[in-house]
C-alpha cells in the first residue's frame, strides 16, 4: 500500500454553533427586561465591579477591607480569599458617610 494513501477517510468538520438570527429577527426581538431596583439591591460586586461603581481604584478597595482599616466597608469573604460586596450594604454605607451641608446662612 502506498504511504501517501490514507487508511481512514477525512471527516468533515461540522460546526455546532446555533445559526445567527437574521437582521429582521434582531430588530424585532425586544431586549431582555432590565432588573428591578429590588433585584439590583441584591447584586454582588467583586473588587473591580465595586471600584467601578464607586469610581475609585481597586487598590483603595483592598486598603479599605484590610485589617485595621477605619473605612468600615462592608464585605463578604468567600473561601477566605475572594471579596464580594452586596450593593444594598454599600449603598447604606455610602448614606451613613454622606455629609450633609449645615443649614447656616452664608456670610456676606
Amino acid at each position: 500500500m502506498p504511504a501517501s494513501r490514507r487508511l481512514t477517510p477525512k471527516l468533515k468538520k461540522h460546526s455546532h454553533r446555533p445559526a445567527k438570527p437574521s437582521l429582521a429577527e434582531q430588530i424585532t426581538t425586544p431586549p431582555p427586561p432590565r432588573p428591578t431596583i429590588e433585584q439590583q439591591a441584591d447584586t454582588l460586586f467583586d473588587v473591580t465591579g465595586l471600584a467601578d461603581y464607586l469610581s475609585v481604584p481597586d487598590s483603595w478597595i483592598y486598603a479599605a477591607t484590610a485589617k485595621g482599616s477605619t473605612a468600615d466597608l462592608p464585605f463578604i469573604k468567600l473561601g477566605g480569599r475572594f471579596l464580594r460586596f452586596r450593593r444594598s450594604a454599600i449603598d447604606k454605607w455610602l448614606g451613613s458617610r454622606e455629609k450633609r451641608q449645615q443649614e447656616n446662612p452664608t456670610k456676606k
